[in-house]
């Protein structure tokens, strides 16, 4: 996995990616409503797991971020049970710690260049 990928993950887990309730916490900007949704707060959780967006992801992996078991775990412990669980809803060639990994990085990619560049046109990450 690479190194980029690790220090994502790590941040992830840590509550240290810059999203909007982080840096509304540091007075950076004045609300930490999530730009796409519109309906509730910004997080790391939000932006990976509970925003239409992703769960719409989720799904079309044929993945449930809200099944009874997913649910009831914390965002921490999902995130670190899905990277390093061996098998998942994926029928694909790629082992699923890899894949999920992977969409949870494009998941952020994806938000953070719809935001800064206007020009971008965000990835439909589920035809991958």
């Amino acid at each position: 996995m690479p190194s980029r990928l690790k220090i994502f993950l790590w941040l992830a887990c840590q509550n240290r990616l810059s999203t909007k309730f982080l840096l509304c916490s540091r007075n950076i900007v004045s609300n930490s409503v999530c730009s796409f949704c519109g309906h509730q707060m910004e997080d790391t959780e939000h932006i990976l797991r509970r925003c239409p967006k992703a769960v719409s992801l989720w799904q079309s992996l044929g993945f449930s971020a809200f099944s009874a078991f997913n649910s009831s775990l914390s965002f921490v412990d999902w995130l670190k049970f899905r990277c390093f669980k061996s098998t998942g809803a994926s029928n694909r060639m790629i082992p699923w710690p890899i894949l999920f990994s992977f969409v949870c990085w494009g998941l952020w990619t994806n938000h953070n260049k719809s935001l800064f560049s206007p020009n971008y046109r965000p990835v439909n990450l589920a035809d991958f």
